[in-house]
């Protein structure tokens, strides 16, 4: 009886002594006060302005404001979220100040849209130059690639 209680006192001295995955120091959850990006889960260590404290915030999202990685490891701006870009023009005044801003972009899709804007100009151009039987062609690539993108197509004749 005596070896099971004390075997129960050594499992609950392992148990509480195993550390909590959320540090003191690192693992910070967002809000948390941080000194630098590495120390938050979401890898953005943000601040206000100059005089505030930081914490850590989520990354940025499509479409939103962002800041190119910095090696202060504090940000403005946060960086983007995986699979986005930061299209910013980096400036070296902007490096040394942390003020290299720009916009989270997700590259795929801007590709994507470039091709589709690309196929309506041939088809309208095929149309206004050649006849309607001469850009029918055109007009089934457009609907394969992306059926939405001819709407304004189908309005127009």
């Amino acid at each position: 009886m005596e070896k099971v209680l004390v075997l129960l006192l050594v499992a609950l001295a392992v148990a509480y002594a195993v550390p909590d995955p959320r540090g003191i120091i690192i693992n910070l959850d967002e809000g948390e006060l941080c000194l630098n990006s590495a120390q938050c889960t979401s890898k953005c260590c943000h601040r206000e302005d100059g005089l505030s404290l930081a914490r850590c915030a989520p990354k940025a999202s499509e479409n939103s404001e962002c800041s190119a990685f910095t090696l202060y490891g504090i940000y403005y701006k946060c960086p983007c979220e995986r699979g986005l870009t930061c299209n910013v023009d980096k400036t070296i005044v902007g490096s040394i100040t942390n003020t290299n801003f720009g916009v989270c972009l997700d590259l795929g899709r801007a590709t994507e849209k470039a091709v589709i804007f690309a196929l309506m100009i041939t088809v309208l151009f095929l149309t206004h130059t050649t006849g309607k039987e001469s850009s029918q062609r055109a007009m089934e690539l457009l609907d394969s690639t992306r059926p939405e993108a001819n709407l304004l197509l189908h309005f127009q004749f």
